[in-house]
């Protein structure tokens, strides 16, 4: 789907188990002189970014860069093999750059279903970024990388300046989302970097619908709040009984807040721990 003069998004369906079905977004920005990829999908995705190559009469030899949000298997899965088939020279965090070498050592940190069908190699990182860089790719295609850690340790969004389009990652969740974070301030943090870019006219999610800049700004007040709030009970139940174990911390955050349906998803439990790690520390 063409999103803007240079920018396409790739929409990719893909099975976390035989019965969670996702989507992830990703986005090919074409140029003059070549194209981007802001992420790659899961696994065999590369047939489908291929063919969106193909029907914008681009080849996959001008494929020049791809530029990773984190280490998910959802938004690197196919990068192993875009880069053989390309030459593409693969820009990621410096942070999770272990992670995305090493997909092994990823698993045992983060030990998903289907992990490996749904990433199956790693790759290597050509330029690591640490936020702040500005990467002119050629005439008229300049990326700014941002720090929007949160979400994964090393989570990294990139402003295309000359469209003023931002591709957020999984950075900024959706209230009909189970929130994934693994540093709840952090993530906060984040959300106010992004919200503080007042250039920005369009927002590029991995895992929304693209919003216009007023959209954009209202759905990243929601994730604030979508935060605060989760934060909020979490300090709550903490209060009622310091005692409490985690799982049993969880248990109550997900029944105050009616998301029974999230009680099963481990990487939920990760944030709400996340949140317990960081209240406790703050009370000593």
């Amino acid at each position: 789907m063409k999103i803007s003069k240079q920018v396409h998004q790739i929409r990719i369906y893909f099975h976390v188990t035989e019965e969670i079905e996702r989507f992830v977004n990703v986005y090919l920005i074409e140029g003059k002189e070549g194209c981007h990829l802001i992420d790659t999908g899961v696994a065999g995705a590369e047939k489908l970014i291929k063919k969106s190559l193909l029907r914008h009469e681009r080849q996959p030899s001008q494929l020049k860069s791809i530029f990773l949000t984190h280490s998910h298997p959802d938004h690197m899965g196919a990068a192993c093999r875009i880069k053989k088939r390309t030459g593409a020279k693969v820009y990621a965090s410096a942070v999770e750059k272990p992670w995305i070498e090493d997909i092994g050592r990823q698993f045992a940190a983060r030990p998903i279903p289907n992990f490996y069908k749904l990433l199956e190699d790693s790759v290597s990182v050509d330029e690591s970024l640490e936020g702040g860089e500005v990467l002119c790719l050629e005439p008229r295609v300049t990326i700014r990388a941002l720090a929007t850690p949160g979400h994964s340790a090393g989570s990294l969004s990139y402003f295309f300046e000359e469209e003023g389009i931002l591709f957020t990652g999984d950075a900024v969740p959706v209230a009909d989302e189970t929130p994934i974070y693994v540093n709840y301030q952090q993530s906060l943090e984040s959300l106010d970097r992004i919200e503080e870019m007042d250039q920005v006219q369009l927002y590029c999610s991995a895992w929304a619908d693209v919003w216009q800049a007023g959209e954009g700004r209202k759905r990243v007040a929601e994730a604030k709040d979508l935060l605060a709030g989760i934060n909020k009970t979490v300090g709550k139940a903490l209060e009622e009984d310091e005692s409490l174990e985690n799982t049993a911390v969880f248990k109550r955050v997900c029944e105050a807040m009616e998301l029974d349906s999230t009680k099963a998803n481990p990487l939920f439990r990760t944030s709400i721990y996340a949140n317990i790690e960081e209240l406790r520390s703050d009370r000593k």
